[in-house]
């Protein structure tokens, strides 16, 4: 949440302004965009945990807005292992957590691990992993030049037509937990698209197994879309409102 204009609040704290993010991409027939560091603003932070089935909409687990700054300040280390704690206690390893590739990381594994989750990452393609020879080796150089062991035709929403998806799969072990054994599944959408590195600490035993990893992630889309619209159109990140009590 973004308050460009105002500092009465004391528990405002300095956020990225996506904002004046999208007002510095590049459009055709303009130049120069104004480039240098992130613009930072006064505001709050928020987390929020979406659930979602195979199919229909997703539906809001738990929604929390946080600071840095003033009497409420909190870390974001805390607000996310507080968050998974409780995951663990209600869920345990009945549910599959998905993340993007911006929670590819050594330390957001770990908290997986730790906290006995089901996880699915985008894992980032330059990120070393370990091979059945315990040698490091870059991700896509995991599976560069192996073929595809299964194909199916998936429905592209975007472009409104199916198309040839390869999968392959195979073992392997993160330098930092060399004890914990994952599955890195590659999804192949075809020539001049980019594929689907994902991480998971879920046993594969089949191909089946691993397409529903992939049909799994895919659902991620759903939930930036419910993002987007309570965003836009129920103005999720412009309350007027923190705190309430109630008298009884």
């Amino acid at each position: 949440m973004e308050k460009p204009e105002t500092l009465a609040n004391n528990d405002l704290g300095a956020v990225r302004s996506s904002k004046a993010r999208r007002l510095k991409r590049i459009r055709p027939g303009y130049f120069n965009p104004p480039g240098g560091k992130p613009v930072c603003v006064p505001g709050l932070e928020w987390l929020a945990l979406l659930l979602a089935g195979p199919s229909g909409a997703p539906c809001l687990y738990q929604f929390e807005w946080w600071t840095r700054r003033g009497e409420h300040a909190r870390r974001r280390a805390d607000v996310v292992n507080d968050a998974l704690v409780e995951l663990s206690h209600r869920f345990g390893s009945t549910v599959l957590h998905v993340f993007d590739r911006g929670y590819a990381s050594q330390a957001w594994l770990g908290k997986l691990v730790n906290a006995n989750l089901k996880g699915l990452i985008r894992w980032q393609t330059h990120y070393q992993l370990l091979n059945q020879a315990s040698q490091a080796v870059k991700t896509w150089e995991l599976t560069r030049g192996k073929r595809s062991i299964d194909y199916r035709l998936v429905y592209d929403t975007v472009h409104k037509c199916n198309r040839k998806t390869g999968l392959i799969y195979q073992p392997v072990w993160h330098p930092a937990y060399p004890d914990v054994p994952l599955y890195l599944i590659v999804s192949r959408p075809g020539q001049g698209r980019t594929p689907w590195y994902l991480l998971t600490n879920e046993a594969i035993g089949s191909a089946e197994d691993a397409w529903r990893m992939v049909f799994a992630y895919a659902r991620r889309w759903q939930i930036e879309m419910a993002f987007r619209y309570t965003k836009s159109e129920l103005a999720l990140e412009s309350p007027r409102l923190w705190f309430c009590g109630v008298a009884l």
